[in-house]
């Protein structure tokens, strides 16, 4: 039916685009955020959540309406301060109907096992390949250090895919906490996809996303941030900027 359909593709569109990641070449810090989306005018909300425990760190993100929920999960560690994925888990209940998938990346074969339901089998990798969660943030390392070649392979739902994106600008945009600075950033597709999005990442807070627009024919799907911490900091407007916190180093 067209309501199952249309919830999955702003489903689709929000969780292959958020991001929140660290500005400089460190770690992540951990995030709270909270989103308003609508699509043609009907509300979807969303929350997402990073934490950081022991070596490894932990990504969720849940959307839900009147029509249903998606949870998303991905668990990964830093390599050289690159992120290198470890295990994405996803569960779809829409309308009675429920689904879940499971991804665990074996970075001794180079495999990645994939589950759907009772379904499973085998995706061959390199040591580029990176999940939905860790994509994006290499997409923000590298925006960061000024790469123009901005082209990840990522392995999404049990698929193998190239995602590609262009740095439009930086511009103040006015959002629920205020202005705030941002980069502008288009997704790259192929001529026959008549799909555009466009993201705003907040340059002084993490590279948090704060507004996420998709067109696509008649569609739009709109999500904008509502209120987020960063590192238990609350994000605010414009002159106030993210602080760090600092590192105890015991000698």
């Amino acid at each position: 039916m067209a309501e199952k359909k249309w919830l999955l593709k702003i489903f689709t569109a929000v969780f292959c685009s958020c991001s929140a990641v660290s500005v400089a070449a460190g770690p992540p810090h951990p995030f709270n955020a909270s989103y308003s989306a609508t699509y043609n005018g009907m509300a979807v909300t969303a929350e997402r959540q990073l934490l950081h425990r022991d070596s490894s760190y932990e990504e969720k993100m849940t959307l839900s309406s009147l029509l249903g929920s998606v949870r998303e999960l991905s668990q990964f560690d830093l390599v050289d301060n690159r992120p290198r994925p470890l295990r994405s888990e996803y569960a779809l209940s829409l309308f009675g109907m429920k689904r879940t998938e499971q991804q665990i990346f074996d970075w001794g074969t180079l495999v990645v096992d994939y589950q759907r339901d009772q379904k499973q089998r085998q995706i061959p990798v390199d040591l580029s390949c990176l999940d939905i969660t860790t994509h994006r943030l290499a997409l923000a390392t590298d925006l960061r250090r000024n790469i123009s070649d901005l082209e990840y392979c990522v392995i999404h739902r049990g698929k193998r895919k190239t995602y590609r994106y262009q740095l439009l600008g930086e511009m103040v945009l006015d959002t629920a906490v205020g202005p705030l600075n941002t980069f502008h950033i288009q997704r790259l597709r192929d001529d026959d996809d008549n799909r555009s999005t466009e993201l705003w990442m907040a340059v002084d807070w993490d590279l948090l996303l704060v507004r996420l627009h998709q067109n696509e024919d008649d569609e739009e799907y709109l999500l904008e941030l509502a209120s987020a911490q960063v590192a238990g900091q609350e994000v605010t407007a414009l002159p106030t900027t993210f602080q760090p916190p600092i590192t105890v180093i015991n000698r």
